[in-house]
């Protein structure tokens, strides 16, 4: 459970500023100078709701994610709009956020997991393998816009090659 930030220049690697909240098994996504840092564990058994943005050198305390817990994926460009999904204990909720606060989206995962990669942005991203129990191999793509009725869903995509837990993939 730690609260250091590193960060990396294409060559080396240098401390950031601190996060607030100490934590493990969290999830990130943006850039450098505009991330988040959501949710995690604070104990081998707790986890958090807490949710930080970074600006390039300082982290700020944001508004919490609604349901806590840890080993959630994520997606985002930056930390004016992100997807935050999944999670321990296993859950197929989706949270968005939009720059201001976190909503409970409608659209879940089709396969309730933990521990898995999130890439893309925002309004378009997807969700690879995670644990659910045995590892499955799916794959699952989210589409978003803020501007209709139906705001965002998620879509089965092909299975993974092998199942293994989350890795990033940028």
């Amino acid at each position: 459970v730690l609260d250091a930030t590193e960060e990396y220049d294409g060559t080396n690697w240098t401390n950031g500023g601190n996060m607030n909240v100490a934590r493990n098994q969290l999830t990130g996504c943006g850039i450098q100078t505009s991330a988040l840092a959501i949710s995690g564990g604070t104990s081998p058994s707790a986890g958090t709701g807490a949710v930080e943005q970074y600006d390039g050198s300082t982290w700020t305390t944001i508004s919490s994610i609604n349901t806590s817990r840890y080993d959630m994926g994520s997606f985002a460009s930056n930390a004016d709009h992100a997807i935050g999904f999944g999670g321990f204990p296993t859950s197929a909720a989706t949270e968005e956020w939009d720059g201001s606060s976190w909503t409970t989206t409608p659209a879940t995962l089709g396969t309730a997991r933990y521990t898995m990669a999130g890439s893309g942005t925002a309004t378009s991203g997807l969700s690879t393998s995670g644990r659910s129990g045995p590892r499955p191999t799916a794959t699952e793509e989210y589409n978003s816009s803020l501007n209709v009725v139906v705001n965002s869903a998620w879509a089965s995509g092909g299975a993974a090659p092998r199942g293994h837990a989350g890795q990033s993939m940028a």
